[in-house]
């Protein structure tokens, strides 16, 4: 398995961003067992690692919990433990997309290491 973390303990990690022209757009953190949306985080989501196992990733966050994207809403994410499928994506580049079945829509975003 590949980490990529932060260089440095002061370093932020990364940015999940829905839209990088658009620094109010949103991001909705979605309650996994009901679909209701429980937060909104405006210009998008930070989280502390990046974690590859034979060309699929994760993005997990400084607590250990897994980004997943909700199915069918773009910018919506649940944050849980464990690897569960919803939070597989592949990750080329600046961009990460989530496609989890191929019933699923795809969804496509942009990561950004902080300083």
């Amino acid at each position: 398995m590949t980490k990529i973390e932060p260089p440095s303990t002061t370093a932020s990690g990364y940015l999940l961003s829905p839209d990088i022209t658009n620094p109010n757009a949103t991001i909705s953190i979605i309650d996994q067992a009901d679909g209701r949306v429980v937060e909104t985080r405006t210009g998008g989501l930070e989280f502390a690692s990046v974690e590859t196992r034979g060309g699929v990733s994760r993005l997990v966050t400084s607590d250990g919990k897994q980004l997943e994207q909700y199915p069918g809403i773009h910018a919506g994410f649940s944050l849980v433990a464990g690897t569960g499928a919803y939070g597989r994506c592949h990750v080329e580049g600046v961009l990460v997309a989530f496609k989890s079945r191929p019933t699923d829509q795809a969804f496509v975003y942009t990561i950004k290491k902080l300083p």
